[in-house]
């Protein structure tokens, strides 16, 4: 019987997954009256029912949840000021520093302070003299639009992988003299450490090594180009990159 339930909600779940739109979460009030009646009838198919709605509601609402931290659609295109601490490994390549920042706080450029707004955020910052530290936190000038997808069936879902990242919104950091650093990174934290070792890894090794060696250690997979993640993929190795870096990564903790 335990299987059961379990499918049902697992099934509801699913289906949640796959509507067209989230219902209202007014919705979820009719979950409690449900419930009281399966207590008091107690019979198997009721509480299927009842396990399949729980399932469901579980997906509605996280949906709702999902949905909530990203941009709103007044604010994309402002220039908006934004204090947070930077997570995760920045990536650097020869055009832009990216990062991920955890915000704390924003406010437009009037003072204006914004209670609804992402928890997270990705920015680019294309002045390369910059020097981004994980765990860092900065005070920004940016510009920020919603994660969008192109609507291609088979293709990447950029707006669902971002959602799952729990980005609610994607720019680029204003060239202005409001831009600066508020405190160093934590000594004591985990990015500290990984970027220390990600430093010192691309400075004793060369070529296809690096991105190789990065996603091994530390899982970071930025430096892997197209063409070798075919050669992973074609030869069945890719699974190396995917897990094995964080099995490695409980090992040396």
């Amino acid at each position: 019987m335990s299987a059961l339930l379990l499918l049902a909600s697992a099934l509801g779940i699913g289906l949640a997954a796959w509507l067209p739109q989230l219902p209202p979460l007014a919705c979820l009030w009719l979950l409690p009256p449900l419930f009281l009646v399966s207590c008091k009838i107690r019979r198997r198919p009721l509480w299927l029912v009842f396990c399949f709605a729980l399932g469901m509601s579980w997906g509605v609402g996280y949906g709702h949840w999902a949905l909530s931290s990203l941009l709103p659609d007044d604010l994309e295109g402002e220039e908006l000021v934004l204090e947070g601490r930077v997570v995760g490994l920045p990536d650097q390549d020869a055009r832009r520093l990216r990062f991920l920042l955890q915000v704390t706080s924003a406010e437009t450029t009037q003072g204006k302070p914004l209670t609804s707004f992402p928890r997270r955020v990705q920015l680019s910052w294309y002045d390369l003299n910059q020097d981004i530290h994980a765990g860092d936190e900065w005070h920004l000038l940016v510009k920020l639009k919603r994660p969008r997808s192109f609507v291609n069936p088979g293709g990447f879902d950029y707006q669902v992988w971002q959602l799952r990242r729990g980005v609610g919104a994607s720019g680029y950091v204003r060239s202005a003299n409001i831009n600066q650093r508020l405190t160093q990174e934590p000594r004591v934290s985990v990015d500290y450490y990984r970027q220390n070792i990600s430093r010192w890894l691309l400075a004793n090794t060369q070529g296809s090594q690096q991105g190789i060696m990065l996603a091994l250690l530390l899982g970071d997979r930025s430096l892997i180009s197209n063409e070798q993640w075919r050669l992973l993929q074609t030869t069945g190795t890719n699974h190396l990159v995917a897990i094995s870096g964080l099995h490695v990564g409980f090992m040396g903790l």
